[in-house]
């Protein structure tokens, strides 16, 4: 007996989708025109506002879930850029990652699984490794200064 594939609606595969995770609006979009044929494609938009509408589709709780999962690990720049990327309005990017925990406290966490550095090289390290997960210059000298490790202001500017 051979196998045969039953096509799958565009909607039955949005939905597939949300139901393993939040989805932005262009992610989803992304998605499904990778997998929509000519005759499909006027189908998407439509599509795309009906979810919107019943509530499986938010920006909103995407951002906001985005936020949660990933704001232990990285910055608020480099959340505030995914979030950008994934096609979410610039402001409203900012108001969900300002609602998470302060930088500071984040930082604070993420320095008290490290060694404690020793010398000039190694607190380079550090506050260059901070940087590139996205903190900022000032939360990343308070953070330090608050776990004692002393910060020159010339160091880090």
């Amino acid at each position: 007996m051979a196998f045969v594939k039953i096509p799958v609606s565009l909607k039955a595969r949005a939905l597939r989708y949300l139901s393993q995770r939040e989805h932005s609006v262009e992610e989803l979009r992304r998605k499904l025109k990778r997998l929509t044929d000519e005759a499909n494609a006027a189908q998407l938009e439509p599509l795309l506002v009906d979810l919107q509408t019943q509530g499986f589709l938010s920006n909103e709780r995407y951002a906001a879930a985005r936020v949660r999962t990933r704001s232990a690990r990285y910055g608020n720049m480099r959340l505030v850029a995914e979030l950008k990327q994934m096609g979410i309005d610039p402001s409203a990017a900012k108001n969900q990652v300002e609602a998470a925990d302060d930088e500071v406290t984040r930082i604070q966490e993420l320095i008290a699984r490290k060694p404690i550095p020793k010398d000039f090289s190694e607190k380079a390290k550090l506050m260059r490794s901070l940087q590139m997960k996205g903190f900022s210059g000032q939360a990343i000298k308070v953070a330090l200064k608050k776990a004692a490790i002393v910060v020159d202001s010339d160091e880090f500017e």
